[in-house]
Protein backbone atom coordinates (compact mmCIF):
# COMPACT_ATOMS: atom_id res chain seq x y z
CA UNK A 1 0.00 0.00 0.00
CA UNK A 2 3.01 2.58 0.88
CA UNK A 3 4.34 1.40 -2.58
CA UNK A 4 0.96 2.28 -4.52
CA UNK A 5 0.45 5.38 -2.71
CA UNK A 6 3.79 6.77 -3.71
CA UNK A 7 3.94 5.39 -7.06
CA UNK A 8 2.51 8.00 -9.81
CA UNK A 9 -0.44 6.40 -11.25
CA UNK A 10 -3.06 6.09 -14.11
CA UNK A 11 -5.79 8.88 -13.18
CA UNK A 12 -8.71 7.18 -14.34
CA UNK A 13 -7.49 4.32 -11.22
CA UNK A 14 -8.62 5.18 -8.19
CA UNK A 15 -6.95 3.36 -4.91
CA UNK A 16 -8.68 4.19 -1.87
CA UNK A 17 -8.87 2.05 1.73
CA UNK A 18 -12.64 0.10 2.20
CA UNK A 19 -14.15 -0.56 5.46
CA UNK A 20 -15.26 -3.72 4.45
CA UNK A 21 -12.60 -5.58 2.79
CA UNK A 22 -14.46 -8.76 2.64
CA UNK A 23 -16.74 -7.35 0.43
CA UNK A 24 -14.73 -7.07 -2.75
CA UNK A 25 -12.25 -9.90 -1.70
CA UNK A 26 -15.14 -12.33 -1.08
CA UNK A 27 -14.22 -15.76 -0.43
CA UNK A 28 -10.05 -15.05 -1.18
CA UNK A 29 -10.18 -13.37 2.52
CA UNK A 30 -10.69 -16.39 4.16
CA UNK A 31 -7.63 -17.86 2.65
CA UNK A 32 -5.77 -14.90 3.88
CA UNK A 33 -6.86 -15.58 7.44
CA UNK A 34 -5.91 -18.58 7.21
CA UNK A 35 -2.93 -18.45 5.66
CA UNK A 36 -1.71 -14.97 8.43
CA UNK A 37 -2.78 -17.62 11.31
CA UNK A 38 -0.66 -20.23 9.54
CA UNK A 39 2.46 -18.30 9.36
CA UNK A 40 1.80 -16.84 13.15
CA UNK A 41 1.73 -20.80 14.43
CA UNK A 42 4.76 -22.07 12.48
CA UNK A 43 7.42 -19.68 13.36
CA UNK A 44 10.18 -22.04 11.73
CA UNK A 45 7.83 -20.86 8.20
CA UNK A 46 8.65 -17.45 8.53
CA UNK A 47 12.39 -17.86 9.64
CA UNK A 48 12.72 -20.09 5.89
CA UNK A 49 10.90 -16.74 4.08
CA UNK A 50 13.17 -14.66 5.46
CA UNK A 51 16.04 -16.73 4.92
CA UNK A 52 15.51 -17.30 1.20
CA UNK A 53 13.98 -13.90 0.42
CA UNK A 54 15.96 -11.09 -1.63
CA UNK A 55 17.66 -9.48 0.97
CA UNK A 56 16.46 -6.22 0.01
CA UNK A 57 13.13 -7.26 0.19
CA UNK A 58 14.10 -8.40 3.97
CA UNK A 59 15.38 -4.80 4.47
CA UNK A 60 12.79 -3.28 3.15
CA UNK A 61 9.45 -4.75 3.93
CA UNK A 62 9.76 -7.97 5.63
CA UNK A 63 12.06 -7.22 8.69
CA UNK A 64 9.78 -4.23 9.63
CA UNK A 65 6.27 -6.26 8.94
CA UNK A 66 7.46 -9.13 11.43
CA UNK A 67 9.17 -7.25 13.71
CA UNK A 68 6.98 -4.29 14.10
CA UNK A 69 3.60 -5.47 12.69
CA UNK A 70 2.73 -8.76 12.84
CA UNK A 71 3.63 -10.29 16.05
CA UNK A 72 2.70 -7.56 17.87
CA UNK A 73 -0.07 -7.90 20.52
CA UNK A 74 -1.37 -4.61 21.88
CA UNK A 75 -2.89 -6.74 24.66
CA UNK A 76 0.32 -8.36 25.95
CA UNK A 77 2.79 -6.52 28.26
CA UNK A 78 5.74 -7.42 26.23
CA UNK A 79 6.53 -5.66 23.01
CA UNK A 80 8.42 -8.70 21.92
CA UNK A 81 5.82 -11.69 21.21
CA UNK A 82 7.38 -15.20 22.07
CA UNK A 83 6.82 -16.39 18.79
CA UNK A 84 9.50 -13.62 17.23
CA UNK A 85 11.65 -14.57 20.00
CA UNK A 86 11.58 -17.87 18.12
CA UNK A 87 11.95 -16.80 14.41
CA UNK A 88 14.81 -14.63 16.03
CA UNK A 89 16.90 -17.81 17.38
CA UNK A 90 16.17 -19.73 14.29
CA UNK A 91 18.02 -17.11 12.30
CA UNK A 92 20.47 -16.81 14.60
CA UNK A 93 21.30 -20.42 14.88
CA UNK A 94 21.55 -20.20 11.39
CA UNK A 95 23.96 -17.34 10.81
CA UNK A 96 26.29 -18.68 14.07
CA UNK A 97 26.29 -22.07 12.09
CA UNK A 98 28.03 -20.78 8.89
CA UNK A 99 30.34 -18.87 10.99
CA UNK A 100 34.32 -20.62 10.13
CA UNK A 101 36.13 -18.46 12.44
CA UNK A 102 35.52 -16.28 15.17
CA UNK A 103 37.53 -13.55 13.56
CA UNK A 104 34.62 -13.41 11.14
CA UNK A 105 32.66 -11.23 14.14
CA UNK A 106 32.51 -8.56 11.32
CA UNK A 107 30.63 -10.07 9.50
CA UNK A 108 27.99 -11.61 12.04
CA UNK A 109 24.82 -9.84 11.48
CA UNK A 110 26.12 -7.28 8.71
CA UNK A 111 23.42 -6.83 6.03
CA UNK A 112 21.43 -10.45 6.78
CA UNK A 113 18.29 -11.36 7.56
CA UNK A 114 18.90 -11.69 11.00
CA UNK A 115 21.07 -8.33 11.48
CA UNK A 116 17.37 -6.16 9.37
CA UNK A 117 15.31 -8.21 11.62
CA UNK A 118 17.24 -7.44 15.23
CA UNK A 119 17.80 -3.38 13.85
CA UNK A 120 13.91 -3.20 13.87
CA UNK A 121 13.96 -3.56 17.31
CA UNK A 122 14.71 -0.19 18.28
CA UNK A 123 11.40 1.03 17.67
CA UNK A 124 9.88 -1.06 20.27
CA UNK A 125 8.43 1.55 23.01
CA UNK A 126 10.39 -0.33 26.31
CA UNK A 127 13.68 -0.64 24.59
CA UNK A 128 13.42 3.36 23.89
CA UNK A 129 12.41 4.02 27.42
CA UNK A 130 15.40 2.14 28.37
CA UNK A 131 17.59 4.19 25.87
CA UNK A 132 16.13 7.18 27.40
CA UNK A 133 17.11 6.13 31.08
CA UNK A 134 20.62 5.80 30.00
CA UNK A 135 21.20 8.38 27.65
CA UNK A 136 19.32 11.71 29.65
CA UNK A 137 22.10 12.64 32.12
CA UNK A 138 24.92 12.21 29.52
CA UNK A 139 23.01 14.31 26.96
CA UNK A 140 22.13 17.15 30.37
CA UNK A 141 25.81 16.89 30.90
CA UNK A 142 26.68 17.60 27.14
CA UNK A 143 24.21 20.72 27.12
CA UNK A 144 25.61 22.20 30.85
CA UNK A 145 29.53 21.65 29.59
CA UNK A 146 29.78 21.61 26.15
CA UNK A 147 26.60 22.66 24.16
CA UNK A 148 28.79 25.17 22.33
CA UNK A 149 31.66 22.81 20.52
CA UNK A 150 31.70 19.53 19.31
CA UNK A 151 33.94 17.10 20.56
CA UNK A 152 36.76 16.20 18.27
CA UNK A 153 39.35 13.41 18.25
CA UNK A 154 40.28 13.74 15.02
CA UNK A 155 43.95 15.14 13.96
CA UNK A 156 43.23 16.38 10.67
CA UNK A 157 39.71 17.68 11.78
CA UNK A 158 41.54 19.54 14.59
CA UNK A 159 44.47 20.70 12.27
CA UNK A 160 41.60 22.07 9.91
CA UNK A 161 39.50 24.15 12.84
CA UNK A 162 42.78 25.67 13.44
CA UNK A 163 43.67 27.00 10.33
CA UNK A 164 40.66 27.87 9.29
CA UNK A 165 39.93 30.10 12.63
CA UNK A 166 43.74 31.49 11.98
CA UNK A 167 42.06 33.10 8.28
CA UNK A 168 39.12 33.88 9.48
CA UNK A 169 41.53 36.16 12.40
CA UNK A 170 43.81 37.33 9.78
CA UNK A 171 41.22 38.55 7.87
CA UNK A 172 39.76 40.70 11.16
CA UNK A 173 42.89 41.62 13.08
CA UNK A 174 45.75 41.64 10.42
CA UNK A 175 48.29 43.73 13.14
CA UNK A 176 48.17 40.73 15.28
CA UNK A 177 51.34 38.25 16.36
CA UNK A 178 50.10 35.99 18.65
CA UNK A 179 47.10 34.15 16.88
CA UNK A 180 47.63 30.63 18.95
CA UNK A 181 46.53 32.97 22.08
CA UNK A 182 43.05 34.16 20.40
CA UNK A 183 42.54 30.77 18.81
CA UNK A 184 43.01 29.32 22.54
CA UNK A 185 40.31 32.05 23.48
CA UNK A 186 38.05 31.63 20.55
CA UNK A 187 37.96 27.79 21.25
CA UNK A 188 38.12 27.68 24.97
CA UNK A 189 36.05 28.28 28.55
CA UNK A 190 37.66 31.46 29.56
CA UNK A 191 37.05 30.56 33.06
CA UNK A 192 38.19 27.19 33.03
CA UNK A 193 39.83 26.25 36.46
CA UNK A 194 43.19 24.63 36.93
CA UNK A 195 44.32 22.49 40.03
CA UNK A 196 47.31 24.41 40.98
CA UNK A 197 46.87 28.52 42.10
CA UNK A 198 46.76 30.48 39.42
CA UNK A 199 49.69 31.98 37.90
CA UNK A 200 51.45 34.62 36.96
CA UNK A 201 48.84 37.27 34.89
CA UNK A 202 51.59 38.16 32.77
CA UNK A 203 51.91 34.58 31.07
CA UNK A 204 49.02 34.15 28.06
CA UNK A 205 46.35 32.56 28.69
CA UNK A 206 47.15 29.36 27.09
CA UNK A 207 50.34 29.18 29.22
CA UNK A 208 48.67 29.29 32.04
CA UNK A 209 45.90 27.21 31.34
CA UNK A 210 48.90 24.86 30.46
CA UNK A 211 50.78 25.66 34.02
CA UNK A 212 47.45 24.87 36.07
CA UNK A 213 46.57 21.95 34.38
CA UNK A 214 50.56 20.26 34.82
CA UNK A 215 48.90 16.91 36.35
CA UNK A 216 46.00 16.84 33.86
CA UNK A 217 49.01 17.14 31.26
CA UNK A 218 51.11 14.41 32.90
CA UNK A 219 48.31 12.12 33.39
CA UNK A 220 47.59 12.36 29.88
CA UNK A 221 51.00 11.61 28.84
CA UNK A 222 51.99 9.20 31.02
CA UNK A 223 48.98 7.08 30.76
CA UNK A 224 47.30 8.14 27.40
CA UNK A 225 50.45 8.84 25.35
CA UNK A 226 52.77 5.54 26.40
CA UNK A 227 54.00 3.19 23.41
CA UNK A 228 52.32 0.18 23.69
CA UNK A 229 54.36 -2.64 21.98
CA UNK A 230 54.05 -6.37 22.57
CA UNK A 231 56.57 -6.56 25.42
CA UNK A 232 54.72 -3.87 27.01
CA UNK A 233 51.40 -5.43 26.92
CA UNK A 234 53.00 -8.65 27.81
CA UNK A 235 53.88 -6.94 31.28
CA UNK A 236 50.46 -5.32 31.28
CA UNK A 237 49.06 -9.28 31.26
CA UNK A 238 51.51 -10.24 34.07
CA UNK A 239 49.62 -7.33 36.65
CA UNK A 240 46.46 -9.17 36.14
CA UNK A 241 47.40 -13.21 36.58
CA UNK A 242 44.67 -15.34 37.22
CA UNK A 243 42.22 -13.01 35.93
CA UNK A 244 40.61 -14.90 32.66
CA UNK A 245 38.93 -12.02 31.36
CA UNK A 246 41.89 -9.79 31.76
CA UNK A 247 44.03 -11.95 30.05
CA UNK A 248 41.74 -12.95 27.13
CA UNK A 249 41.45 -9.13 26.30
CA UNK A 250 45.22 -8.13 26.86
CA UNK A 251 45.73 -11.26 24.53
CA UNK A 252 43.64 -9.55 21.43
CA UNK A 253 45.75 -6.97 21.58
CA UNK A 254 49.22 -9.11 21.68
CA UNK A 255 47.92 -10.97 18.96
CA UNK A 256 47.27 -7.94 17.26
CA UNK A 257 50.84 -6.37 17.31
CA UNK A 258 52.07 -9.78 15.73
CA UNK A 259 51.11 -8.58 12.64
CA UNK A 260 51.76 -4.86 13.20
CA UNK A 261 54.19 -4.51 16.14
CA UNK A 262 53.41 -0.14 15.70
CA UNK A 263 49.43 -0.23 15.76
CA UNK A 264 49.65 0.60 19.18
CA UNK A 265 52.37 3.19 19.38
CA UNK A 266 51.87 6.67 19.87
CA UNK A 267 54.99 7.54 17.70
CA UNK A 268 52.94 8.21 14.64
CA UNK A 269 50.64 10.78 16.66
CA UNK A 270 53.28 12.65 18.10
CA UNK A 271 54.84 13.26 14.75
CA UNK A 272 51.84 14.21 13.26
CA UNK A 273 51.62 16.53 16.17
CA UNK A 274 54.69 18.60 16.59
CA UNK A 275 55.12 18.92 13.04
CA UNK A 276 52.33 21.14 12.95
CA UNK A 277 52.50 25.29 13.03
CA UNK A 278 50.59 25.44 16.59
CA UNK A 279 51.53 21.88 18.12
CA UNK A 280 51.04 23.10 21.73
CA UNK A 281 47.39 24.32 20.86
CA UNK A 282 46.75 21.52 18.99
CA UNK A 283 47.85 19.28 21.63
CA UNK A 284 45.92 21.03 24.46
CA UNK A 285 42.76 20.72 22.52
CA UNK A 286 42.89 17.32 21.84
CA UNK A 287 43.47 16.43 25.16
CA UNK A 288 40.52 19.06 26.51
CA UNK A 289 38.19 16.89 24.28
CA UNK A 290 39.86 13.25 24.85
CA UNK A 291 39.53 14.05 29.07
CA UNK A 292 35.95 15.09 28.32
CA UNK A 293 34.75 12.22 26.26
CA UNK A 294 36.45 9.88 28.67
CA UNK A 295 33.66 11.18 31.44
CA UNK A 296 31.07 10.74 29.42
CA UNK A 297 32.13 7.40 28.92
CA UNK A 298 32.51 7.15 32.57
CA UNK A 299 29.04 8.11 32.81
CA UNK A 300 27.78 6.26 29.90
CA UNK A 301 28.88 2.76 31.79
CA UNK A 302 27.37 4.36 35.11
CA UNK A 303 23.70 4.94 33.71
CA UNK A 304 24.14 2.03 31.90
CA UNK A 305 25.08 -0.31 34.74
CA UNK A 306 22.39 1.26 37.50
CA UNK A 307 19.74 0.88 34.73
CA UNK A 308 20.55 -2.69 33.91
CA UNK A 309 17.54 -3.97 35.97
CA UNK A 310 15.38 -2.32 33.71
CA UNK A 311 16.35 -3.90 30.15
CA UNK A 312 13.68 -5.55 28.61
CA UNK A 313 13.43 -9.28 29.11
CA UNK A 314 13.67 -9.78 25.21
CA UNK A 315 17.03 -8.35 25.16
CA UNK A 316 18.30 -10.41 27.67
CA UNK A 317 16.50 -13.24 26.26
CA UNK A 318 18.73 -12.40 22.74
CA UNK A 319 22.07 -11.72 24.24
CA UNK A 320 21.92 -15.06 26.20
CA UNK A 321 20.77 -16.73 22.52
CA UNK A 322 23.83 -15.13 21.35
CA UNK A 323 25.91 -16.48 24.14
CA UNK A 324 25.31 -20.39 23.99
CA UNK A 325 25.22 -20.43 20.30
CA UNK A 326 28.72 -19.06 19.76
CA UNK A 327 29.83 -21.01 22.62
CA UNK A 328 28.25 -24.01 21.36
CA UNK A 329 29.91 -23.33 17.71
CA UNK A 330 33.20 -22.23 19.15
CA UNK A 331 34.23 -24.64 22.11
CA UNK A 332 37.23 -22.78 22.93
CA UNK A 333 36.08 -19.27 22.67
CA UNK A 334 36.60 -16.40 25.44
CA UNK A 335 35.19 -14.78 27.34
CA UNK A 336 35.80 -11.57 25.54
CA UNK A 337 35.13 -12.58 22.28
CA UNK A 338 31.80 -13.86 23.29
CA UNK A 339 31.24 -10.33 24.41
CA UNK A 340 32.05 -9.12 20.92
CA UNK A 341 29.42 -10.88 19.52
CA UNK A 342 27.14 -9.60 22.17
CA UNK A 343 28.10 -6.20 21.35
CA UNK A 344 27.67 -6.54 18.13
CA UNK A 345 23.94 -6.97 18.40
CA UNK A 346 23.72 -4.72 21.90
CA UNK A 347 25.39 -1.57 20.72
CA UNK A 348 26.22 -1.45 16.74
CA UNK A 349 22.60 -2.39 16.08
CA UNK A 350 20.37 -1.77 18.64
CA UNK A 351 21.76 1.14 20.84
CA UNK A 352 24.09 3.15 19.06
CA UNK A 353 21.13 3.90 16.55
CA UNK A 354 18.71 4.69 18.97
CA UNK A 355 21.78 7.10 20.86
CA UNK A 356 22.92 8.85 17.89
CA UNK A 357 19.20 9.65 17.50
CA UNK A 358 18.67 10.48 21.14
CA UNK A 359 16.49 13.87 20.08
CA UNK A 360 13.50 11.53 19.35
CA UNK A 361 14.12 9.41 23.08
CA UNK A 362 14.02 12.65 24.81
CA UNK A 363 10.95 13.73 23.23
CA UNK A 364 9.47 10.65 24.58
CA UNK A 365 6.46 10.68 27.17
Amino acid sequence: MLNLREQKVNENIEISLVEDPESYLIDFSNYIHKFLAYLWEQPKVVSLLLLNSDIKVVKEVFAPLFCNNFYQNILSPYTVEENLLYVISLLLMDEIDKLNSIDQINNFLDQTPCGYLLKELKDKSDIQTFSKTVIQKIVEKIEVTNSGKRLNLNIENLIDEIKNNEKELKKEYKSVEDFEEMIFLKNTDNSMDGEDDKNNKKSSHLETYLNNNKKTSELFLSKYMMNLDKKELEKIKDNYKGQENMNGYIDKFINDCNNDPDLFTSDKFIDKVYKEKYSKLLLTFYRIDFFKLIDLLDLFIESFLSSIQLLPYSIKCICKIISVLVKNKFSKIKKVQENTFIAKFLFELLFIPLFTNHTQLLLMI
